[in-house]
C-alpha cells in the first residue's frame, strides 16, 4: 500500500512539473502558473531574471488583426445580396466587393476579418455583398465565379480584380490595392 501512495506521489510532482513547465512555454501569465504548481516548482518554472515575453511574429500578427477586426463594432460589413442592391450600386459607380463564402470553407474563415479589417479600415466607402456560394449556382455562373472563397471588386459595372482561394494577407492587401486604384480612377 505504501508503494501505492508513493507512486501516486511522484506521478503527481511529475505532472505538477510539468504543468508548470507548459505554462513557462505557453507564456501563461506567472500568476496563473504560480496558482497552478506548489513553490518548489514555481521557483524551478521562473528562473530570475529571465523575461518571458511572447514571441512576435506573423502568425501572431495575422491572429491579432483578425481578433481585433472581430473585436471592433463593425460599420462596413458584408449586406445580404440582392440583385436590385447590387445594381444599384454598380449603376451609381460606386466600388463593390461580392464575397462568395461557405460556411463550412476554411479559407472564407480566414478571408473574412482581413477582409472586414479593410472595409472598417482604409475602404469603408466600398459596397461588400456576401453570397452563400453553395445555394446560388445561377449567380456564380453569371459571374463565372468556380470557387467557393471567391472576392470580386467592382468599379462600377467594371470588374478590376479578382481573388479565388486565398487567405494570406498579402493577397487580400493586394485585392484591395485595386479597390485604391479604382476609387482614384487609375487603371
Amino acid at each position: 500500500m505504501i508503494r501505492y501512495v508513493r507512486t501516486f506521489q511522484l506521478v503527481l510532482a511529475t505532472a505538477s512539473v510539468a504543468t508548470a513547465s507548459l505554462a513557462a512555454t505557453t507564456f501563461i501569465p506567472e500568476e496563473l502558473a504560480a496558482a497552478a504548481a506548489p513553490p518548489i516548482v514555481q521557483q524551478m518554472a521562473s528562473p530570475k531574471g529571465m523575461p518571458q515575453q511572447p514571441m512576435k511574429n506573423d502568425a501572431m500578427k495575422d491572429d491579432a488583426m483578425q481578433k481585433k477586426a472581430i473585436a471592433a463594432p463593425m460599420m462596413n460589413d458584408f449586406k445580404p445580396f440582392t440583385a436590385e442592391a447590387f445594381k444599384s450600386a454598380t449603376q451609381a459607380g460606386k466600388t463593390t466587393l461580392v464575397f462568395f463564402h461557405a460556411p463550412w470553407c476554411p479559407v472564407c474563415k480566414a478571408q473574412e476579418p482581413k477582409v472586414l479589417a479593410h472595409l472598417n479600415g482604409d475602404h469603408t466607402d466600398i459596397v461588400a455583398f456576401k453570397i452563400d456560394y453553395d445555394t446560388n449556382l445561377g449567380l456564380r455562373k453569371e459571374m463565372k465565379v468556380d470557387k467557393q472563397s471567391t472576392l470580386i471588386l467592382y468599379k462600377g459595372a467594371t470588374e478590376v480584380a479578382r481573388l479565388s482561394y486565398k487567405s494570406d494577407t498579402a493577397s487580400i492587401d493586394e485585392l484591395f490595392s485595386h479597390a485604391s486604384m479604382a476609387m482614384s480612377g487609375a487603371k
